[in-house]
């Protein structure tokens, strides 16, 4: 029946200009024409007739079998409180008239208005990605060649750590702060209850007042929730442990503040690099740790500033190279292909700097940089390295063990190149890549600010 002054429901508001709003306007407007489409399906019988929903009835006076009358209640149960605004009051707009109680289709198309908007808002929409665990390059997809740059050097729209959030999250704790960039922030592979869980993350961080707009990025923020299996308990400490370290060590000002003068003299003894992408659009990092020379690092540096170094390339890790490698890709980004090359490598070089070394970044990355790595490939391994992997092992969560895998001089060629295009490849490691002099950084990262700001 039409909606009137008789039918004791509110008249359809005025027209709506046809220009739509963004943002959360937007997402109140998809609630809206939920919620209007929910209360059509109200019923106008009396309340006594809902009393037939205890004797196997459906408020319609229609008899209800026992599977529907189950299916009814789950829909009920299924209703996400959590994501709900305060109750409507009685009469308005998208809630039963007085007299009613709701039934179970209302409560339904209610549930299906809140999922909707919340995916809305959490999931703007981008080309599906191969899945984030997977490991394989993906069969028939097209390989985007490194000298491709179309469109890369628009303005880098990533937010920089350590500033408050300006979205309405600031102002409405229950609302979402919102996507930045769907080629770098759309999450394809996560569920209903990931979105949840990520909604409450969010809301808890922001009425504690120790949100930053760094976990606008929803990959950021899945990481941590990856780390701890999805457990909202376990992952809201681990928030509040890596945000206060953050603030204690002044993480949030680093690229600003740090100034790493010394890069290219560490770099000679220290030999690493990050070096264009694999075939899934990953960061690649390479590192010569045969090659590492402490005696010299000493003579150079300390090991607080080395330290230092490794927060800074955290850093622009997070917000520089793998941004740019997800608009390179057309996809998001968020694992790092590692290559250690471990030619040359001595039993007398793991000594104790090295063994503190190691513990202290494997730690600060495993608690604040969590499940970055994507695959890891240990080449040119002596027989020597099976002490220094017995002591490393340990420190290595067992989802992140299954990711490594160690060659000694032979094979890996062929199996880098699964993996990496040849002419992404240097051609120490069997591509045809000559660029590679670990002093210069090459990827769709390098723009004239990378140049300007990071060299």
């Amino acid at each position: 029946s039409p909606r009137g002054a008789d039918s004791g429901c509110p008249p359809p508001p005025p027209p709506r200009p046809v220009e739509r709003p963004a943002g959360p306007q937007r997402a109140a407007e998809i609630m809206w024409c939920c919620t209007k489409r929910a209360s059509s399906k109200v019923p106008d019988e009396p309340v006594e007739r809902q009393s037939e929903d205890s004797r196997g009835g459906d408020g319609h006076g229609h008899h209800l079998t026992k599977g529907t009358r189950s299916r009814n209640e789950a829909a009920k149960s299924n209703v996400d409180t959590s994501l709900a605004p305060p109750s409507p009051q009685p009469g308005g707009l998208g809630a039963p008239r007085q007299g009613h109680v709701a039934s179970a289709s209302w409560m339904r198309s209610v549930n299906e208005a809140f999922t909707e908007v919340s995916l809305f808002i959490t999931s703007p929409r981008a080309p599906r990605p191969m899945s984030e665990d997977t490991s394989e390059p993906g069969a028939g997809r097209s390989h985007h060649h490194h000298h491709h740059h179309g469109g890369l050097h628009a303005p880098l729209h990533m937010h920089m750590p350590g500033r408050r959030v300006r979205t309405d999250s600031a102002r409405d704790p229950h609302a979402l702060p919102h996507a930045i960039d769907e080629r770098v922030d759309a999450c394809h592979s996560e569920t209903s209850e990931h979105i949840r869980i990520r909604h409450r993350l969010r809301q808890a961080l922001v009425e504690e007042g120790i949100y930053q707009t760094w976990l606008d990025n929803n990959h950021s923020l899945m990481r941590f929730m990856r780390a701890r299996n999805f457990n909202y308990e376990k992952t809201l400490v681990m928030l509040r442990n890596c945000l206060e370290w953050r603030r204690s060590h002044k993480v949030d000002s680093v690229l600003e503040d740090w100034k790493f003068t010394e890069r290219q003299e560490v770099k000679r003894h220290y030999p690493y690099t990050h070096h264009r992408t694999d075939k899934l659009g990953r960061v690649v990092y390479i590192e010569r740790v045969g090659r590492i020379d402490f005696k010299g690092l000493e003579r150079v540096t300390s090991f607080e500033r080395l330290l230092g170094a490794f927060i800074y390339d955290a850093e622009l890790t997070m917000t520089r190279r793998l941004p740019g490698a997800a608009r390179a890709a057309g996809h998001p980004v968020d694992k790092i292909l590692t290559i250690l090359d471990l030619d040359g490598f001595r039993l007398s070089m793991f000594d104790q700097r090295a063994r503190e070394y190691l513990t202290k970044i494997s730690q600060m990355a495993s608690d604040n940089y969590p499940e970055q790595l994507g695959q890891m490939f240990i080449v040119n391994a002596p027989v020597a390295f099976r002490a220094v992997w017995n002591f490393m092992k340990p420190l290595l969560d067992v989802k992140t063990q299954q990711k490594i895998r160690i060659f000694s001089t032979t094979g890996y060629q062929e199996e880098l190149l699964r993996f990496v295009h040849e002419d992404s490849l240097p051609v120490m490691y069997g591509g045809r890549d000559e660029t590679c002099d670990f002093q210069t950084e090459y990827g769709p990262w390098v723009d004239e600010e990378w140049n300007r700001r990071f060299v």
